[in-house]
């Protein structure tokens, strides 16, 4: 089972954009069943924590709660003001003894101070530069890098396999970002049919081909694979349709700026998979129904520190079979410019070599564990 088949639709992301809005307090009005003022007014408290910072061109969220105390429903506004102006507002129905919560969003259009007021709260908020694409510039700058990776799968099979599919898996990535060359790592705890079992994966990527070395816990031959494909297809997310994303928000801690968005329209899709060989064919990309993006930016380094992804699919090729669920990946950064072992050993080229030539451009073989490198 080929990494890049584990981690399905992964290219490369990021991400940036955003708009829209949420929270604030304003005076509320109690509506009975007929839309009409209640008497017996309801008694709804809000309240809201405010972002000391925030990031220009990314959303800004505030969630306002509101609790409603009393024994009518009631129609309650609140709203997000920005230098004394209102950037957003929203009116929801708090039932009686029950709680709502309403997300406000505003995008900063420039680094700076702004004084935002929301549910009576007043807060000085800094926005600070986007530091995603500086992050992005260096990181294509690093020779090398280390990752530690988890990924997982949770699919409904259907065609020459059925049935329900879950994946987990667990590992580490040395890429050589100077001579394009890679070597992971995973181990993949499996559940399909009935069955567990956990399978331990090498992959190998030099000059166009992808070498992959598997077999089952216990078992005592291996499998082996080779793919024809490119070093954007198998090398660390850091690339990202930046204009694309949609739905963004930026939280900024005192060590990590994080960026999260969607990516849900054609254009991005096809944007996202441009240098992918082993991604959705393009008739395919309405097969997924959605993707969230999440990035870290280390503020010290100024380097990217994570990249996780989340895909929602629907009917998308998997080998012989068409899978719908989800698939997430989690790729995180732990070195830069520290030596890597990237070397394919002689007998794994050998055993893929004897594989393709007997299967043709790829295919799979079983060799003695006994004298593998």
């Amino acid at each position: 089972m080929k990494r890049s088949l584990l981690v399905l639709v992964v290219a490369g992301a990021m991400l940036v954009a955003g708009c829209s809005g949420l929270t604030g307090s304003e005076t509320p009005t109690a509506t009975g069943e007929n839309g009409t003022a209640d008497s017996a007014a309801a008694s709804v408290d809000v309240s809201a924590t405010l972002d000391d910072e925030a990031v220009a061109e990314i959303g800004y969220a505030v969630t306002v709660d509101a609790v409603n105390e009393g024994d009518t429903a009631e129609n309650h506004t609140v709203g997000l003001s920005v230098d004394g102006e209102q950037v957003a507002s929203e009116t929801v129905r708090v039932g009686a003894n029950a709680e709502r919560s309403v997300t406000l969003r505003h995008v900063f259009s420039e680094p700076g101070e702004y004084t935002v007021e929301a549910a009576g709260e007043s807060r000085t908020v800094t926005a600070i530069e986007n530091p995603v694409p500086a992050a992005r510039e260096r990181m294509q700058g690093v020779d090398t890098i280390v990752t530690e990776e988890r990924q997982s799968m949770n699919l409904t099979l259907q065609g020459q396999q059925n049935g329900r599919m879950t994946m987990r898996g667990e590992g580490t990535g040395r890429y050589d970002m100077v001579h394009n060359r890679s070597h992971t790592t995973m181990e993949n705890d499996i559940e399909f049919g009935g069955f567990s079992f956990v399978q331990q994966v090498d992959t190998w990527y030099a000059n166009g081909t992808e070498y992959e070395r598997s077999k089952n816990e216990n078992e005592i031959e291996y499998e082996y694979e080779t793919e024809e494909t490119t070093f954007d297809d198998v090398s660390p997310p850091i690339d990202i349709p930046v204009e694309l994303t949609n739905r963004s928000r930026a939280t900024v801690t005192d060590d990590t700026v994080i960026v999260s968005g969607d990516l849900d329209t054609l254009l991005g899709l096809a944007s996202l998979f441009a240098n992918s060989s082993s991604g959705p064919a393009e008739d395919d990309l309405d097969k997924i129904d959605s993707m969230r993006f999440e990035v870290g930016v280390d503020r010290e380094t100024e380097t990217i520190s994570y990249v996780e992804m989340d895909v929602q699919i629907d009917g998308l090729e998997v080998g012989s079979s068409t899978g719908s669920g989800n698939v997430t990946m989690h790729a995180e950064f732990v070195e830069f410019d520290t030596p890597v072992d990237t070397a394919i050993p002689e007998s794994v080229r050998e055993a893929a070599s004897r594989t393709a030539r007997t299967t043709g451009s790829s295919g799979t073989e079983t060799a003695a564990l006994s004298g593998q490198s």
